[in-house]
């Protein structure tokens, strides 16, 4: 005769950036079953932000206490529907992937939305896309995931991002439209981006289009 195995119930915790939150109970035989296990979680029941409401973060369970799962996050990502009320007509959307490795070997991959006040072409529009691939892959490459990811998830690096290219063309706005942090990636792959990393040189901006006046940025005393 079969031996029925009783499953145990286990919270499931948030990251302590979000303040350990319960994102829900999940039934296993034994505690290390839940180890791996990603959840999705819309952004909003984290925060409390309700500005965060178009995001979803996924969680990996990554240590058990007890009866407790605890997580960090692995995964971030802007929902569709939300991103298509961002775009109007007279202005122009730049989206830019960026993949670098930390300086504990772990591979991050950035995909970015950028959009600005007016429509833009030729070199502005280049230089708003190598600014951008410059200033994220460095910025991946000099931190660790465990802050780039609290970082990545409260638009730290955006606004950061915003503020050096608004010196280049004023934008509606800056998101990070997706994150990941790659976990299957052979040795070479690595090498490879980081020498891809290495080899990125930041162009002088030369912009031939005239910013009108009234979008220009202003300048802080």
């Amino acid at each position: 005769m079969a031996t029925v195995v009783k499953k145990r119930w286990f919270k499931i915790l948030a990251p302590k950036y979000f303040g350990e939150k319960l994102v829900g109970e999940v039934p296993a035989v034994e505690p290390k079953a839940l180890i791996g296990k990603i959840l999705t979680v819309n952004l909003f029941t984290l925060t409390d932000n309700i500005k965060r409401q178009n995001f979803e973060v996924s969680l990996i369970v990554d240590t058990i206490q007890g009866d407790e799962g605890h997580t960090s996050v692995v995964a971030m990502r802007m929902i569709p529907t939300s991103i298509r009320r961002m775009i109007r007509k007279g202005r122009t959307r730049l989206d830019s992937t960026v993949r670098a490795v930390t300086k504990k070997d772990e591979v991050v991959t950035v995909k970015l939305l950028l959009v600005t006040k007016k429509n833009v072409r030729g070199s502005v529009y280049h230089a708003l896309n190598n600014v951008t691939k410059n200033f994220v892959a460095r910025y991946i490459a000099a931190g660790e995931f465990a802050v780039l990811g609290d970082e990545l998830v409260d638009g730290k690096i955006a606004r950061d991002l915003k503020a050096k290219v608004n010196k280049i063309y004023p934008l509606r706005s800056c998101d990070i439209r997706a994150f990941k942090l790659e976990r299957t990636l052979k040795a070479a792959d690595i090498r490879r981006i980081k020498e891809d990393t290495a080899n990125l040189k930041e162009e002088v901006v030369v912009v031939e289009e005239v910013i009108p006046e009234e979008d220009a940025p202003v300048a802080q005393a």
